[in-house]
């Protein structure tokens, strides 16, 4: 089944490294849901690397620490391709397909998530690599069923998300926002979630990677 959950990070890469280069990060954040109290985003973590293979493809591998932690190997493997350069006020675009497999330590379940994200993005800084983003994040459901053998209903999950990424130097640091499963029921759930008319979930995540 999925869940609101599942999207642990940021937008892994948003426009193609150069190429030979690397990039190591670590994302934490997760939708907003009540908690001790009062609503906190999920504190979801993953790390992630990243490799320029060509100008415009780069290669990302990841690890969901959180889910490590609690018995749920989560491995993300996916490339990104630049269709278009930034130029001024024309934003650049990009598509980011990755593939998630999951696998938990009790009973082996396993899952596998295959995803396509599709970017446009603008360069904010003359001497620097800022930039900001929009995007929209599309999960795909494969399995026919979910839980106590219920019909699978949802097979596709999108989101939206906005992002800024501040590079002074080798160093990035990104701050984003997404509306997660926007018209899918987020009520009678373990947890409660914050969205729009008891459907979807706000998420806030921030990001920091450095480049090698």
């Amino acid at each position: 089944m999925i869940t609101f959950s599942l999207f642990c990070s940021t937008a892994r890469v948003v426009k193609p490294l150069p190429e030979k280069s690397l990039q190591a990060g670590f994302s934490l954040g997760g939708p907003l849901v009540d908690l001790f109290n009062t609503v906190i985003p999920l504190p979801l973590s993953s790390a992630y690397g990243s490799y320029g293979f060509s100008e415009n493809l780069t290669f990302t591998g990841s690890v969901g620490i959180t889910s490590l932690v609690f018995g749920t190997f989560q491995l993300e493997t996916g490339g990104l391709y630049g269709l278009i350069k930034p130029d001024k006020w024309i934003p650049g675009l990009s598509v980011y397909n990755a593939y998630f497999f999951l696998l938990d330590k009790w009973e082996w379940n396993f899952k596998f998530y295959p995803t396509i994200d599709i970017n446009v993005y603008w360069n904010t800084a003359q001497t620097r690599d800022d930039f900001v983003y929009l995007g929209i994040g599309n999960w795909f459901e494969l399995a026919t069923k979910r839980g106590l053998n219920e019909k699978q209903t949802h097979h596709w999950l999108p989101s939206l998300y906005a992002g800024y990424t501040y590079a002074p130097g080798k160093w990035m640091l990104t701050f984003e926002a997404k509306y997660l499963a926007p018209f899918i029921d987020n009520q009678n759930k373990v947890i409660t979630y914050h969205g729009i008319n008891q459907t979807g979930a706000f998420g806030t995540y921030i990001n920091i990677a450095r480049n090698f």
